[in-house]
């Protein structure tokens, strides 16, 4: 199915939407060419938009500042973190499905990572303007409804364990995105 109206159809009919990404053979290469590499420029460049145009005007109420020479820093770091978060949610979700009864399978798990991040994604046009973050906690929300939805019909968990399969997956990633971000600070990275 063409990105658009698979992302179409994710936020529109997300059961009809699993149920044509469950059929289709999509691998690594494809992920990171039509999905993963595009829909995680959109945050960047709605970032460097805002703090470009907009943020100069802004007041401690309403925004943060970026300074000039840390707009490009910001969006290339907002760049790799979605790359990294999609990665490492599909490696959490390969790494406890033997606990929910499902075999290990990464390329299945990234999948349901990618498709489920779409909203996510698509929210982060909206960054040009920064009180617009609510929007992407929206979609947050929103995507992991799509990740219940993912793993029952993708990687086979049972629908009565898929909520506490979703939560757990979302803590371990939020532990690990934190520790990767305290390392990246402490070396200097970030």
């Amino acid at each position: 199915m063409p990105p658009f109206r698979c992302a179409w159809s994710l936020l529109s009919r997300p059961d009809a939407a699993w149920d044509t990404i469950a059929g289709e053979q999509i691998d690594l290469v494809n992920l990171l060419r039509r999905w993963i590499l595009p829909l995680s420029l959109i945050a960047p460049v709605g970032l460097t938009i805002g703090a470009t145009f907009f943020d100069r005007e802004w007041n401690a109420k309403l925004g943060y500042a970026v300074l000039p020479c840390q707009i490009f820093p910001a969006a290339l770091t907002t760049f790799v973190a979605s790359i990294l978060a999609v990665f490492m949610l599909a490696g959490v979700f390969s790494w406890i499905a033997p606990l929910f009864g499902t075999k290990r399978a990464f390329n299945a798990a990234l999948k349901v990572a990618v498709f489920g991040a779409v909203p996510v994604w698509a929210a982060g046009a909206l960054l040009f303007l920064m009180p617009m973050i609510i929007a992407v906690m929206i979609a947050f929300f929103y995507s992991c409804y799509l990740y219940y939805i993912g793993v029952v019909k993708i990687l086979g968990v049972a629908e009565e364990q898929a909520a506490e399969f979703v939560a757990i997956s979302m803590l371990f990633m939020s532990l690990g995105l934190m520790l990767t971000g305290a390392v990246g600070g402490w070396i200097g990275v970030l």
